[in-house]
């Protein structure tokens, strides 16, 4: 179920089965010189799955990879094949993005743009720079940033499009997308020893930031690899979508309750900003929104306790309208 279906050059769709990856559909769309408009950081999971859990990268202008599905085949428990497309518009806001809970979906079509390049600047800054300065940076076709907590530094992204030349990373300390023996090796033994222990905790997160991120970094390339990021930990995580409008506020309540001291958080927090998608089950339906996104990394298999930090955040986001993800 990972075949490419059609290609529709006149109307920019292309049709896969259901099976086939994020990053199998993006090498399809680019040899016919198409791509979708925004990606998350992961590719490695099936179009249905993250179509169907909200997959969604960052930028004002765009909302979730599920809003730009344009038609699906699904096959109910009777066995009929069902075909929805925008001729029901009602029936797609529902299956495209279902938690899994409606049909089995066999074919998806997405409605795609002609491929282009991204600038992508990654630069250092303070969580108070970041903020005060967010309406600006939102300007960006696509802005988020990782913020290291404990330390409150954080590594602005912000990516433009155009026609540039591939740019890899200038060098090894500064290659934050594949750098396994920092964002993994060591940083992972560094946690594993901090257990615990937010001071610890936040002397690892400080170590990865400087090696990583201490001075600005610009890559470029085929916009479907520039938006990847290698997840170098398994990890536990949480992540909420908040109104645009209470992002700071939302950001500064999380900053208080971290700073309190009774738990720990690994970097980054990964804050992300999208249009308001029309998908009923979207955390972002009918509004554009914040999503910040933590982890607790299992450093060497180790579980560390998440579920206080957690609960503590459902609690906190509810009460800024949050929706979970």
């Amino acid at each position: 179920m990972d075949r490419l279906v059609s290609v529709d050059h006149e109307r920019a769709h292309i049709t896969v089965q259901a099976g086939m990856t994020l990053a199998s559909l993006s090498i399809f769309a680019a040899e016919h010189g198409l791509t979708l408009p925004s990606l998350g950081s992961i590719s490695a999971q099936t179009v249905a799955g993250l179509i169907s859990t909200g997959t969604h990268g960052t930028g004002l202008g765009h909302g979730g990879i599920a809003e730009r599905v344009v038609g699906l085949k699904l096959v109910s428990a009777t066995g009929e094949v069902i075909a929805i497309d925008e001729r029901t518009p009602d029936l797609l806001h529902a299956a495209r993005l279902s938690l899994g809970l409606l049909e089995i979906l066999v074919e998806i079509s997405f409605a795609c743009v002609p491929a282009f390049s991204l600038e992508l600047t990654v630069a250092p800054a303070t969580l108070d720079d970041a903020l005060s300065d967010l309406p600006k940076h939102l300007e960006a076709d696509h802005f988020g940033f990782w913020w290291f907590p404990h330390i409150d530094i954080v590594a602005l992204r912000s990516s433009r499009r155009g026609t540039f030349d591939a740019t890899p990373p200038p060098g090894r300390w500064t290659d934050w997308r594949t750098n396994h023996w920092i964002a993994g090796y060591r940083y992972g033994a560094e946690l594993l020893a901090a257990g615990s222990n937010p001071r610890l905790v936040a002397r690892a997160n400080g170590r990865l930031f400087g090696d990583l991120f201490a001075g600005p970094c610009t890559i470029a390339g085929p916009s479907h690899d520039v938006f990847g990021v290698t997840a170098h930990l398994r990890h536990d995580v949480i992540e909420y979508a908040v109104p645009i409008e209470r992002a700071a506020e939302a950001i500064r309540a999380l900053q208080r309750l971290l700073n309190r001291g009774r738990h720990i958080c690994h970097a980054p927090i990964d804050v992300r900003f999208t249009a308001a998608d029309t998908s009923w089950l979207s955390p972002a339906y009918q509004r554009r929104s914040c999503w910040i996104g933590l982890m607790i990394y299992r450093p060497y298999g180790r579980e560390l306790p998440w579920s206080a930090l957690f609960h503590e955040i459902d609690d906190l986001f509810a009460s800024m309208e949050g929706r979970p993800h």
